[in-house]
């Protein structure tokens, strides 16, 4: 839990009565690898914190297809934003790719600290910022830069995610076919001799 309260801090100092305070509202949930924290058709009532494992939310397309949307490590946050905060149904899954340990609160209780507590008003909404400006680096790199330049950030910001996850699914996430990763990875290697 006190990676929890670290990651907080750096959006607002909480006091001890505070923290005590969110201890109360929050859960915790023990994930297999392969099970569910969210599945399509059900309205997100969480934001949670990765404490360990690594988590996948993905879509599945008109044609049957899953497409990697993100992937959520230890000391990050996750939830389907755009169903909690709409109180509508998911369009997403949320699966545990390895044994994970997420906290999560739910949407009352996130509503009733933030009434209750401005510090926790502060950390929602600089939140909410970080995830913003998160989803539109995603967006840029998606209309500015070509498969192989976005595999190549990827190995620059996340160079684990290649230990952790299969080929399938990274190139699901930057949005090139298996066959044309490996093209690229091949590409490069031989750049690399």
């Amino acid at each position: 839990m006190e990676q929890i309260r670290n990651f907080l801090q750096n959006y607002a100092s909480l006091s001890d009565e505070e923290w005590n305070l969110l201890l109360t509202k929050t859960s915790v949930y023990r994930l297999k690898a392969g099970e569910f924290l969210l599945t399509e058709g059900k309205v997100c009532n969480f934001i949670g914190f990765v404490e360990s494992g690594v988590l996948r939310t993905y879509y599945v397309d008109k044609l049957g297809n899953e497409k990697s949307m993100f992937f959520h490590f230890k000391k990050l946050p996750i939830s389907d934003f755009e169903s909690f905060i709409n109180r509508k149904p998911s369009k997403c899954y949320i699966q545990s790719m390895t044994d994970s340990v997420i906290y999560t609160i739910n949407f009352d209780d996130r509503e009733y600290l933030m009434q209750k507590h401005p510090v926790f008003e502060r950390i929602n909404r600089k939140m909410i910022e970080r995830y913003y400006i998160f989803l539109m680096d995603r967006l840029k790199d998606f209309t500015f830069l070509s498969a192989e330049e976005r595999y190549l950030k990827l190995i620059e910001k996340r160079p684990d995610i290649f230990q952790k996850l299969p080929l399938s699914y990274i190139s699901e996430y930057i949005n090139i076919k298996p066959q044309s990763l490996s093209r690229i990875r091949k590409k490069i290697a031989q750049r690399i001799i």
